[in-house]
């Protein structure tokens, strides 16, 4: 197994990108860019390797070797952004999704698929929340592509964490701090682009984002169809995410905004998880504002 020394949040945007293809990036360079990105390496179905949470992944274009385990326990919620060589097309996103088994995806291979669990991905994002402790396997392939994906556990009704970071993303357990009075920067994949809110009840944020490239009409109807976390590949925009780590929502993914703005009323005094994400893998910034909770 090839196991990757921890990487720095400055030049995990970057890895990403080198590693899975695909999409521009405005990351800052690597300190070291002569040294080789290794990846911690899958196993076959028996040996299952266990999913490495400080460093990338790797998927292969041969699905034999992608099987990853990994431990959770009751109400902990797992969160998976992959990014791959190939754009996956229509024909076969639709064969997914009509048709199990058509291509892998992100898939559990040990857990009922139950109204409470969704237990497969056509994209390379994947988020369940579980309602049992134990150990679970997961099995990643998409068609001839190649990449890697980054995974982080969220514990069971944990408040979001906000790093020291402001006005620039972070990772789902460690988020960026969102800057009311200056930009916000964007990078070109999801896995990079959490941010965090303290918000007061009642309270009302707004967020607006600008990327290039920016979506176009046809994906944003393609989205609003269906915009949820991981089944849709034309998924863009903001989700709070927050919503559905805190309490007790299992059967539901998060669902994006399918445009760059968002207005949220949050419903009680709290630390708020935003993610933003461009289906064109688009950099640039968003602004914030809030208003009070009414009197």
């Amino acid at each position: 197994m090839n196991i990757i020394k921890l990487l720095p949040l400055s030049i995990l945007s970057l890895a990403l990108t080198a590693c899975g293809g695909g999409g521009s990036s405005d990351s800052t360079p690597n300190d070291d860019p002569g040294e080789p990105i290794v990846l911690t390496e899958g196993g076959p179905v028996s040996n299952p390797t266990p999913i490495d949470f400080q460093n990338l992944n790797e998927i292969k274009s041969e699905d034999f070797y992608n099987h990853f385990r990994v431990n959770v326990g009751a109400g902990d919620t797992l969160i998976i952004s992959g990014n791959i060589d190939t754009v996956v097309n229509d024909t076969d996103n639709r064969r997914c999704l009509e048709r199990d088994g058509y291509y892998t995806g992100i898939r559990i291979l040990n857990l009922p698929d139950e109204k409470e669990h969704i237990t497969r991905s056509c994209t390379p994002y994947f988020f369940q929340k579980f309602i049992d402790a134990g150990n679970y396997d997961l099995k990643l392939g998409f068609p001839g592509a190649k990449g890697s994906f980054v995974a982080t556990i969220l514990p069971a009704d944990s408040e979001p964490q906000l790093g020291n970071q402001l006005g620039t993303g972070g990772l789902p357990d460690n988020l960026g701090r969102i800057d009311i009075d200056e930009k916000n920067k964007l990078t070109s994949h999801p896995a990079t682009n959490h941010f965090g809110y303290k918000g007061k009840a009642g309270e009302t944020i707004y967020l607006q984002a600008y990327v290039d490239p920016r979506e176009d009409a046809t994906t944003e109807r393609r989205c609003v169809e269906f915009g949820d976390y991981f089944s849709n590949k034309y998924a863009f925009g903001w989700a709070v995410i927050s919503e559905y780590v805190s309490g007790g929502i299992y059967h539901r993914q998060p669902v994006f905004s399918c445009s760059g703005s968002l207005e949220y009323t949050f419903p009680k005094d709290g630390t708020y998880h935003f993610n933003f994400r461009s289906f064109l893998g688009g950099t640039g910034y968003f602004y914030a504002t809030t208003t009070p909770a009414p009197l």
